[in-house]
């Protein structure tokens, strides 16, 4: 794994997390740990089970069809 991979590791299990004030916390915590610059932009913050930066960047996140399909699978 390249770069830092404390930092990596601990982004990774936060981003696992499904509770939107658990994640919130846990990326501050981290911030403050290793200073990184990630944050949760406010359109996903309470759809945080549906809701990812691929998802985002496609415009797929607000799409029912997506919606449907996500809720399925979880």
């Amino acid at each position: 794994m390249s770069g830092n991979a404390a930092p990596r590791l601990a982004l990774d299990e936060a981003s696992k997390l499904r509770v939107p004030r658990e994640y919130t916390e846990t990326l501050e915590r981290l911030r403050r740990e290793f200073g990184h610059s990630i944050s949760m932009l406010p359109d996903g913050s309470n759809r945080i089970a549906r809701f990812n930066c691929f998802a985002y960047g496609l415009g797929l996140w607000e799409h029912d069809d997506y919606i449907r399909r996500v809720n399925a699978a979880n």
